[in-house]
């Protein structure tokens, strides 16, 4: 019982240790980080963000666009010129327990923390019924979405992320515009639905590819195809997305929203499929 115990603790001292190890690589990588985010950038402004594109956000409740999307608003509001507007198209104000107009509210207060360099921002809150018991109408949705050309959404894939309904029809208004509108581009936000392990652990497969790949190729730290991006979050972006949802989001902080800010992958990096 002793030895067991005894090597349990040795087992829980390794493990503390390999963490904090991680956290100072983490806090050490900001260069190469910034440097690998503007690279990213770089492949994506040919293929989308030219004078007159408008970005345009679609989610479904207010905290989505920081507890998911935040590496990619962070990045491209420090990278993209600052005549490309920011369009937030929320389809719900997050009532199902009747806190609407508060999450309304709350979701202003966060875009206006993420988006910090005077860029022009819009934020429409839509009153389509909170749930995921809830099925929206897609057709009725899509009327909402700006169907001129020259429009960039970001939003969910298919899987929604945590499978939730609300997400998914996201995902298929923005798609059903495509369908009527081939001049638009999308990117979607990779649900990692695949694997729960990569899903929940915090930067370190980013990280590790980050320099595996840097050692591979000093001069092009990427590790994507033509049609795929990440972007990633330095720890000060980090902090920055996490105050804001601790002090923008302040109906939505309960305890389990502090162990996604731990461990879920979405705070840290953002895998996105390019669709033009």
């Amino acid at each position: 019982m002793f030895l067991s115990n005894f090597s349990f603790s040795k087992l829980i001292f390794k493990v503390t240790k390999l963490f904090l190890v991680l956290w100072l690589l983490y806090l050490l990588s900001s260069n190469r980080i910034e440097q690998f985010n503007t690279l990213n950038y770089s492949q994506l402004n040919t293929k989308i963000f030219h004078e007159g594109t408008t970005l345009n956000l679609v989610i479904a409740h207010p905290d989505d666009e920081v507890m998911f999307f935040a590496p990619t608003l962070l990045q491209l509001d420090n990278l993209m010129p600052l005549s490309i507007p920011i369009n937030v198209i929320c389809f719900s104000n997050g009532d199902a327990q009747g806190l609407g107009e508060k999450r309304q509210h709350e979701l202003q207060s966060s875009i206006h923390a993420l988006i910090q360099n005077q860029r022009q921002t819009n934020v429409t809150v839509l009153h389509f019924q909170d749930g995921n018991d809830q099925i929206w109408d897609i057709d009725q949705m899509t009327q909402y979405l700006p169907q001129n050309d020259h429009q960039a959404f970001l939003t969910f894939d298919s899987h929604g992320v945590s499978g939730h309904k609300n997400h998914i029809a996201c995902h298929n208004a923005v798609w059903n515009l495509k369908n009527t509108n081939n001049n638009v581009t999308i990117l979607t936000l990779d649900s990692i639905h695949h694997s729960l392990l990569a899903k929940y652990t915090f930067f370190i497969i980013d990280l590790v590819k980050l320099y595996w790949n840097l050692w591979k190729d000093q001069q092009q730290p990427q590790w994507e195809s033509h049609d795929k991006i990440t972007f990633f979050n330095a720890y000060s972006q980090y902090i920055l997305a996490y105050s804001t949802m601790l002090n923008a989001h302040k109906s939505q902080v309960v305890w389990f929203r502090y162990g996604w800010w731990a461990f879920s992958r979405f705070v840290f990096s953002n895998h996105l499929k390019i669709t033009t």
